[in-house]
């Protein structure tokens, strides 16, 4: 993927954001950021009934477009490739 191609599922993120809504009642809420810049995300997480697998996550947040599409971004691979909790744990986000 070349550069150009990063920018533009950047921007469409950013435009046309994933799973971006307050749950009810969710088991775990994660609020973190860096106030200071004016990036805060709260990240919401269901587990599953099995303790181990991840039922439902969402977000909400404000700020910059690499912090708002990367929490997108990151909650569409947890939701959509269906991650187990330890693999969202284990995950290298480096890369």
């Amino acid at each position: 993927m070349d550069r150009q191609e990063q920018i533009e599922i950047l921007v469409d993120h950013y435009q046309n954001p994933r799973h971006r809504h307050a749950m009810d009642n969710p088991s775990v809420t994660m609020p973190g950021g860096n106030p200071g810049c004016g990036d805060v995300i709260t990240i919401y997480l269901q587990p599953g009934d099995d303790g181990l697998s991840i039922a439902d996550v969402s977000w909400e947040g404000e700020g910059c477009t690499i912090s708002q599409a990367a929490a997108s971004i990151l909650m569409e691979m947890v939701h959509d490739e269906r991650w187990t909790l330890e693999e969202a744990l284990a995950h290298d986000y480096t890369t």
